[in-house]
């Protein structure tokens, strides 16, 4: 439980629509008839995936056509796509512009305000943790996960809070919030765009809780944590001793003018009102 205790209740709420296959747009379709029509033998175009240090990049181009070759039933014209690739490239798209075909993407990053002034949400069209949720600050470990390195990469990123769809980002005092969106929204969508998948959680904590604690920790994830996680924030249990409870402060919450009253008027009542051993809620660095 605590930090590492899996979130299955709010699964359904991971957000974004169910992504389509892989598209051609009418120009692309133009543009791929006119070259198979006007080339000597028989062409077919196709779409491949190659890895990359984030996931994938996508390649595509043309190649004599062979009684081997099957080509995909889904398009009017003949496009070669194996299986594993097709997988891949759900929800891309192929264009055709100023001479080139492009590869276009449906992810999606929105931003939207936490009670932190020096924290944002940056929701995403896809789930960014597959279960749970993990935090990571500076300085980080040399082996985080790709999408970490990248987003530490934007010097004012002092913390990174992930759950579910979303990844709550705090930033540096002297950052301005105009720039610092872009910066953290561009490495987020291309991330996703060539191929990245979800953080894997951490493994569950070992401990299990009984008694006073484990009452305190089963309210924390029942009611308290998943109201406080949709404003970007989080909280776990750090321990319990003599009618304190330890609670360290995540996300959104790490900082928060308005964490202090969250925690005392909020958590701290709930607490003593529902646990009457509980006499007293702490946060804790």
């Amino acid at each position: 439980m605590g930090i590492r205790n899996t979130i299955r209740s709010m699964r359904e709420s991971l957000g974004g629509e169910e992504s389509r296959p892989l598209s051609l747009t009418g120009a692309a379709v133009a543009e791929i008839r006119r070259r198979v029509t006007e080339a000597d033998g028989e062409q077919v175009f196709f779409v491949l995936t190659q890895v990359s240090p984030l996931g994938f990049n996508v390649g595509v181009g043309f190649e004599e056509r062979t009684e081997d070759t099957a080509v995909r039933p889904e398009f009017e014209v003949p496009v070669r796509v194996g299986d594993a690739d097709w997988e891949r490239l759900t929800g891309y798209t192929i264009d055709f512009r100023e001479g080139h075909f492009v590869t276009m993407t449906d992810v999606s990053v929105h931003v939207k305000e936490t009670p932190n002034p020096e924290a944002r949400k940056f929701l995403v069209n896809r789930p960014l943790v597959s279960e749970g949720s993990i935090t990571f600050t500076r300085p980080a470990a040399e082996d985080v996960p790709i999408l970490v390195r990248l987003l530490f990469e934007v010097p004012e990123v002092r913390s990174l809070f992930f759950i579910q769809n979303f990844v709550s980002v705090t930033r540096e005092p002297e950052a301005v919030w105009d720039t610092f969106q872009t910066q953290v929204g561009q490495r987020i969508q291309a991330y996703f765009a060539h191929g990245g998948r979800a953080l894997a959680p951490p493994p569950p904590d070992a401990a299990g809780y009984r008694g006073v604690e484990g009452k305190i920790v089963q309210l924390l994830e029942d009611v308290i944590r998943p109201a406080v996680q949709r404003d970007g924030g989080d909280i776990a249990f750090a321990g319990y001793e003599d009618g304190i409870v330890q609670l360290y402060m995540l996300g959104s919450c790490s900082g928060c003018p308005s964490s202090m009253a969250t925690l005392k008027m909020g958590v701290e009542n709930l607490l003593r009102d529902s646990i009457p051993e509980v006499r007293e809620v702490v946060a804790i660095d």
